[in-house]
């Protein structure tokens, strides 16, 4: 998307606001949603998304693992 021109990088988590969009990727796993929330503070984001616990549909709390991209759309 950034290679698109439609969106901007955040690469300050104290800037995130809700609505931005997040990927990220742990060791085992990756997840991508909508920013709910976001407290650099305890390293912890809320995100609307799609996750097999939230039986599609959902808000769910994540710790930001190292490999977290922030962006906002244009």
């Amino acid at each position: 998307m950034i290679e698109k021109g439609i969106d901007i990088p955040i690469d300050d988590q104290k800037k995130v606001v809700e609505g931005d969009l997040v990927q990220f990727w742990t060791e085992t796993w990756g997840h991508c949603g909508i920013v709910k929330s976001i407290n650099p503070s305890d390293n912890t984001m809320e995100l609307y998304s799609s996750f097999p616990s939230t039986n599609g549909y959902g808000i769910q709390k994540f710790e930001i693992p190292n490999n977290t991209f922030f962006v906002r759309l244009k």
